[in-house]
């Protein structure tokens, strides 16, 4: 997934906090199990419903700590909150 062109100031913040910029699956299945353990993450994925549909099970392994509700968070929609975020910063410059 291509990167967006943020403002500046988004991903130097998005970078020091380190949050990953969206990826091809088997980066992100690599990178997610070096950092949470291949087993939370096959459990997360086995949560998710017909079609890969999320499940409230799906939603409350997510959200088991902000770190890994990020990381898949900005996997998912990471190029429309950089966008959100750019605006805000705009925005705050005016």
């Amino acid at each position: 997934m291509p990167k967006s062109n943020h403002e500046p100031a988004v991903t130097k913040y998005l970078v020091q906090v380190g949050v990953c910029w969206p990826t091809n699956m088997d980066t992100f299945n690599r990178h997610m199990s070096e950092r949470y353990g291949k087993a939370t993450v096959d459990r997360m994925f086995a949560a998710l419903g017909e079609d890969a549909k999320a499940t409230p099970e799906f939603y409350a392994r997510k959200n088991q700590s902000l770190r890994l509700s990020l990381d898949l968070s900005f996997q998912m929609d990471g190029n429309f909150y950089g966008e959100y975020l750019s605006g805000v910063v705009i925005e705050h410059q005016k």
